[in-house]
């Protein structure tokens, strides 16, 4: 065999010989992990964004504010389950931002700081969006808005590809997991992925990057999100992450725009003592959950509180008047006025004949027919009555739905819902949920409802 021949053949067996494979991790969370000890901290900055309004309505000009956030949260989390079912609880040890405006040469600064005595959250997943609820007691808005930040633990194994991949190996995310994460109501566009980095440790070092369009609360958004994370081979679970999330997004109807850029820093460890006992997780995993979450709106200023669907959201106040939309796809199809009204004594009582009255002076030309009237009394035993009047403004059909709360000697409550008559199937008699759970306390004194 001549020399030319014998290395031919040598090529020939070494391309017989199996090719070498790159060792691959197993990146896929452990089941039934114990609770862990979770650190968040976060740092916003940028400009929030809302149309200029006069007398006549909007301008087509924005006004523009310089704002930050500086967010951190202290908490212990049991996972109780996973996927569609996902749900876990926590016990916040430390849950508090501090938002600061500037506006005129003056900066405002905010601070949200959660209940001690809601400090138990339950945490649950309900079509793809993360949902925050208080087994003790009802949260607001501006609590949930508080809790529901950026990189939501209890979904983070959602960025696991759930197989092995090798070093220098990307893989797409979901849109539905990046949904669920980033706090969305949906993504459109989804172009974010992750590549295997290396690993250190028995810590596998991960990289993030990519865009996003989708919407939240009615607004349409666009994100650019870079970071890194580490998935901890041993525990089974991601214990550390770091994100620049660059976010612009279009004012809504019942939201800012905001032009920002977002720092988050997560850790996540095993809980060195529990702070969760059994009887938290049998509350949590017994926890009945409506399909909109209940949100609950507390003004001893204005001498009323009430809960309220989650899909209300509070656009305006002032001292005796607070104003709500109600979206519904993303799509306002109601507005709702809560308004405060002088005492009346049980003598001087207005009749339900009277509220009719006083309904169809205030519409005036615009009603063409009272379509119901009626008055109960509500579970927190105040006197209700209800008058819907139907009629038309600019040739759209409309119902305007007039409700009275009163008790003797405290302030009395309007309630008065506006929705177009083709949208009164959708919108459900959301409102009956303001009304019949609406407490009259007694109100502030004067000077300090000024203040």
């Amino acid at each position: 065999m001549t020399v030319s021949r014998a290395l031919m053949f040598t090529l020939f067996l070494l391309s017989l010989a199996p090719a070498a494979v790159a060792e691959g991790y197993l990146l896929e969370a452990a089941e039934g992990q114990e609770p862990t000890q979770v650190t968040v901290k976060l740092q916003v900055g940028g400009d929030s964004i809302v149309p200029a309004m006069d007398a006549d309505g909007p301008t087509g000009t924005e006004k523009v504010t310089p704002m930050s956030v500086q967010g951190n949260f202290e908490y212990q989390e049991q996972v109780l389950g996973r996927g569609e079912q996902a749900r876990s609880v926590r016990v916040y040890q430390r849950a508090d931002a501090i938002l600061k405006i500037e506006e005129k040469s003056s900066e405002q600064g905010f601070e949200r700081v959660l209940p001690e005595d809601m400090c138990e959250v339950v945490c649950d997943l309900h079509e793809g969006r993360g949902r925050f609820l208080c087994p003790d007691g009802s949260l607001t808005r501006s609590q949930v808005d508080l809790l529901d930040v950026l990189g939501n633990t209890l979904v983070l194994d959602r960025l696991l590809p759930n197989r092995e991949v090798a070093e220098g190996e990307s893989w797409e995310h979901d849109p539905q997991a990046i949904t669920a994460i980033f706090g969305l109501d949906n993504a459109g566009v989804c172009e974010v992925n992750s590549m295997v980095v290396g690993e250190e440790n028995n810590q596998v070092q991960i990289r993030m990057s990519g865009t996003v369009h989708g919407g939240v609360d009615g607004a349409s958004l666009e994100m650019e999100i870079k970071g890194a994370y580490l998935f901890h081979l041993k525990q089974g679970r991601i214990t550390k992450m770091n994100l620049v999330v660059k976010e612009k997004r279009k004012a809504s109807v019942v939201t800012p725009g905001l032009d920002i850029t977002a720092k988050l820093n997560i850790v996540v460890g095993p809980a060195t003592s529990s702070l969760i006992s059994e009887e938290m997780i049998a509350a949590a995993e017994k926890l009945q959950v409506e399909p909109r979450s209940r949100l609950f709106f507390n003004s001893p200023i204005r001498g009323f509180r009430f809960a309220h669907a989650g899909n209300w959201y509070v656009t305006k106040e002032s001292r005796n008047l607070v104003t709500l939309r109600l979206l519904d796809d993303n799509t306002s199809i109601a507005s709702c006025n809560v308004t405060t009204l002088p005492p009346r004594s049980a003598e001087r009582e207005t009749s339900l004949e009277q509220f009719q009255r006083e309904v169809q002076q205030s519409l005036g030309e615009n009603v063409q027919e009272i379509a119901a009237a009626n008055e109960w009394t509500s579970p927190n035993g105040h006197k209700c009555m209800a008058v819907f009047a139907n009629g038309k403004v600019k040739d759209i059909a409309v119902q305007w739905r007039y409700y009275l709360v009163s008790a003797p000697d405290v302030k009395r409550v309007s309630v008065a819902a506006t929705v177009e008559q083709a949208k009164l199937d959708k919108f459900a008699d959301a409102d009956r949920l303001i009304v019949d759970s609406m407490e009259l306390v007694g109100a502030a004194k004067e000077e300090t409802a000024g203040k």
